[in-house]
């Protein structure tokens, strides 16, 4: 009886650390896309409105990780915004995702954002988010309808090109040039 009580909390044991580790997306000291299209909604219009970010993450303080959004464009129809000041917080392990902060256009523009995402499906190298929100540009204000993919960033092996050093060049002038 002994036995099977300790085999089934072993078993118990090493399930809670699969479990735990399934919801592992977004990881600390990694970097990440963020990529996505969708609508910024008001009560008179519906323009066609892109997400494309690069996000940095940091440390993890529970079932959160702190994220900082290195570089990127929001465009609403035709005017692209760039990343100012924007943070990002993965709740829940990865099944939520949290975006605030101030963006700008080129034009001077600046509009503040509150973005929140959820985890619609995910792979082995990607996650698939639905994420809702608001973007205020003076007193217009969006509603934010997004479908982003996350994917983690990869190493890029840098492969050294080889030189030629002992060539001989022939340079050929023509008559009356």
């Amino acid at each position: 009886m002994k036995i099977t009580i300790t085999v089934l909390l072993v078993l118990l044991g090493l399930s809670g650390f699969v479990f735990v580790d399934s919801f592992a997306t977004i990881s600390p000291n990694s970097a990440f896309t963020l990529e996505g299209s969708g609508y910024a909604v008001t009560e008179n219009t519906i323009k066609t409105s892109e997400i494309d970010l690069v996000l940095s993450t940091q440390k993890q303080t529970g079932s959160s990780v702190k994220s900082s959004i290195e570089d990127g464009v929001i465009t609403l129809d035709d005017k692209n915004f760039l990343v100012t000041k924007l943070d990002a917080t993965a709740l829940h392990e990865g099944q939520y995702i949290r975006i605030n902060g101030i963006i700008e256009s080129d034009t001077g523009d600046k509009a503040s954002i509150k973005f929140f995402g959820k985890l619609v499906e995910e792979s082995k190298n990607a996650s698939v988010y639905g994420f809702t929100g608001r973007i205020t540009i003076n007193d217009n204000d969006y509603k934010i309808i997004y479908t982003a993919k996350i994917s983690e960033l990869s190493k890029i092996n840098v492969t050294p090109l080889k030189s030629k050093t002992n060539e001989n060049l022939t340079i050929h002038i023509l008559k009356g040039s």
